[in-house]
């Protein structure tokens, strides 16, 4: 994952484990390297307001996918 269309997000530990819970994710180091986490996918506006969150794996993902591009657009 190292094109140009990634932008990789990180902080210390302590805002790191702010925003998880500002976003509901919970999660649990595994090993140094490896943790388990909440599946849940989060939207956010240009403006980086949370605009749609949808959480689950092998869920119906048409209104996430329309949300996406209707904000990519903005």
């Amino acid at each position: 994952m190292d094109g140009d269309e990634w932008t990789f997000l990180h902080g210390n530990e302590e805002t790191v484990r702010e925003f998880a819970n500002v976003l509901a994710v919970k999660y649990k180091e595994i090993s140094p390297m490896d943790f388990s986490h909440s599946n849940i996918i989060s939207v956010f506006n240009p403006m980086g307001e949370l605009v749609h969150q949808q959480e689950g794996l092998g869920v119906d993902n048409k209104e996430t996918v329309k949300i996406i591009i209707e904000t990519a657009k903005q």
